[in-house]
């Protein structure tokens, strides 16, 4: 035997293993074989078999075992000199290993999870020359239960391909292309294998553990973001920008088209423009946005128009000086192409959030798949983007402090063009009334003439089945333009509405961005801005720590100024719309409204209410705080 076979290492997950490669107990065969010999958790091996084991190899031994019996040693007359107890790291870092890399990694998912994502490492460890397609992967499975399971899981994401994996454990070998494996009582393909290669076999171990809550996953080197919702795909989409590899999870089994927010502010069209998403936006096709430069309040009781704002004063002072109508779920499917098309991010529907564990290094995100077994996702951080009734918030134990308005809202779509009726309403419209006030928007929908979104209250008095009832909700279309006839209504949907902020939007490695850290009344369309705002700020920051730049200690500014945003202007900004909306006091009612004629009427005033409504002020108040 020469000597490049001296510096060869086998890797062994049990004595027994070992055994069964010569059957029986002699080990003269294999004596001058390896430079190094691997027993992994000897502890639950007899301590004869394991000393013998060791003395008749006559090798430099490591002995990694959660429980070392050094005292044994003596005993059973083994040497000390030839026997480490040491991880597969340190003996590397040791040099008792040499010219190889050993990659120990721990996971915790299910079967077919394992399979991938150890394919997956393979795979990119061949990419980057640190491994052959000559080599082997030995995988450990925890026990014998798991053995048949991980040998289907294997067999089918290899199916096709021509490397194979070593499976050692329980007498059990998965080896070569599809069609070959087998489970043979003798492992003799490993012997042959051994004695005919000047190559190092196995250089690559996946230890298999289902209930290891502190695992270190494979994919560490990447970002979980639960909540495929517009502010979680800005987010996704954002990271990958940076270089940072994404994992979103939404448990829908596609992004919702649910018909919630639709107005893009100035500074977050702008955000979305540095995103690559202007094509997407200024579309002309249903898919696209309508800008929308004017907004009006109107008094209800009189069909007064009170007051007309117009953003397009600003031209010249911000990029883009109008809103952009565009249903967040086309934002959603804007932005999910470029996100699968980086090469560095993944979407997964149909995976549901059940449970969370971080350590100072990482996190592992609980998850039922889509094929409902349960699996670990690990990663750097997680980034909640899971909406108002947010699980990565409740896992991570951050209080959600505000209150719930007593009443309830009620959206109602119809396909009726209210543009058309002659009361010049115009693409944003808010009405005041003490009993019933009412937020009028369009948007494009499928398309022409689009959809007109009528937004309601809906008071205590008033039950579910009575507020979503077909004649009242004619009755609240009615109210705002009587026509003959029915109208055509495509949706509606009634929900609770909150005031609520996060204590804080960082904890640990777990991070909140949109409705998960904050919820607010929909009177002015700052909630998706704002969720928006938060993850362009998140994506730099997290951008800055992760390459370096910048320490982990960044993401608390994070949370300063995302929730001075929120306390000082969104939350502040949305209760005062409301409260003006509905005002009661005839007299406080109309002081509100000849103010707000006053400031439309006034152009330095004009120009001092868009910023403030359009979150100018507040993007860049909170972005100047250290």
């Amino acid at each position: 035997m020469d000597g490049a076979h001296r510096n060869r290492v086998v890797v062994f997950s049990t004595v027994q293993s070992l055994q069964q490669i010569h059957s029986g107990t002699d080990y003269s065969r294999l004596v001058g074989r390896f430079g190094t010999v691997f027993f992994d958790e000897g502890h639950r091996e007899p301590a004869t078999l394991w000393a013998k084991a060791v003395r008749e190899l006559k090798a430099r031994t490591v002995l990694f075992s959660a429980t070392p019996f050094r005292n044994d040693l003596k005993v059973f007359d083994v040497d000390e000199n030839y026997v480490h107890f040491l991880s597969f790291e340190q003996s590397v870092t040791d040099r008792l290993i040499r010219g190889v890399e050993i990659v120990e990694e721990t996971l915790d998912c299910s079967p077919s999870a394992f399979a991938r994502t150890a394919i997956a490492i393979r795979d990119r460890l061949i990419a980057e020359g640190r491994f052959s397609r000559e080599n082997k992967m030995i995988v450990r499975a925890a026990n014998e239960d798991d053995v048949d399971g991980l040998f289907a899981a294997f067999a089918k994401e290899l199916k096709g391909r021509t490397d194979g994996v070593l499976a050692l454990h329980h007498n059990y070998v998965l080896d070569g292309p599809p069609g070959r494996q087998r489970r043979p009582d003798v492992p003799r393909d490993l012997r042959l294998r051994t004695e005919r290669s000047s190559q190092l076999t196995v250089i690559f171990l996946l230890v298999a553990h289902y209930h290891n809550i502190d695992c270190i996953m494979a994919e560490l080197n990447r970002v979980i973001v639960a909540g495929c919702g517009p502010v979680g795909a800005v987010m996704a989409l954002a990271l990958v920008k940076t270089g940072i590899a994404v994992t979103l999870i939404e448990q829908l089994p596609d992004a919702a088209e649910d018909q919630r927010a639709a107005t893009i502010h100035p500074p977050t069209v702008e955000m979305l423009v540095g995103l690559g998403l202007v094509t997407e936006m200024f579309s002309e096709l249903p898919s696209g946005g309508m800008p929308a430069p004017l907004f009006h309040f109107r008094d209800r009781v009189t069909g007064a128009l009170v007051a007309e704002f117009d953003i397009s004063l600003l031209k010249g002072e911000v990029p883009y000086p109008y809103v952009v109508q565009w249903e967040q779920y086309k934002l959603v499917h804007a932005a999910l192409p470029y996100i699968n098309a980086s090469g560095i991010g993944e979407v997964r529907f149909s995976t549901k959030l059940v449970g969370l564990a971080q350590t100072s290094d990482g996190v592992a995100a609980t998850v039922i798949n889509a094929s409902g077994e349960t699996e670990k996702l690990g990663g750097k951080y997680l980034i909640g983007a899971d909406g108002g009734s947010s699980t990565v918030r409740r896992l991570a134990e951050i209080a959600f402090v505000g209150f719930t308005w007593p009443e309830r809202f009620i959206k109602i779509g119809t396909s009726f063009d209210f543009g058309a009726t002659g009361r010049g309403y115009c693409t944003r419209n808010y009405f005041s009334d003490p009993d019933e006030w009412i937020n009028l928007f369009k948007v494009k929908g499928r398309g022409s003439p689009g959809i007109w979104r009528g937004v309601f209250p809906v008071p205590e008095t008033e039950t579910d089945e009575e507020a979503l009832s077909m004649a009242n909700l004619q009755r609240r279309l009615q109210g705002i333009h009587d026509k003959r006839g029915d109208y055509d209504i495509p949706y509606y949907a009634l929900y609770p509405v909150h005031q609520r902020v996060a204590e804080t939007f960082n904890k640990g490695r777990v991070l909140l961005v949109g409705d998960c850290a904050h919820v607010n009344n929909p009177i002015g369309g700052m909630g998706m801005n704002g969720g928006i705002h938060d993850a362009i700020n998140l994506a730099e920051k997290l951008a800055d720590v992760w390459f370096g730049r910048a320490e982990a200690g960044l993401l608390d500014r994070y949370t300063r100024q995302r929730r001075k945003a929120q306390i000082d202007y969104v939350q502040t900004q949305t209760i005062q719309n409301k409260k003006s909306l509905e005002e009661k006091d005839p007299a406080i009612r109309r002081q509100h409204l000849d103010e707000l004629r006053r400031t439309s009427e006034d152009i330095t005033l004009h120009k001092k209410f868009l910023y403030r409504s359009s979150l100018i002020d507040s993007l860049n108040s909170a972005n100047a705080i250290e």
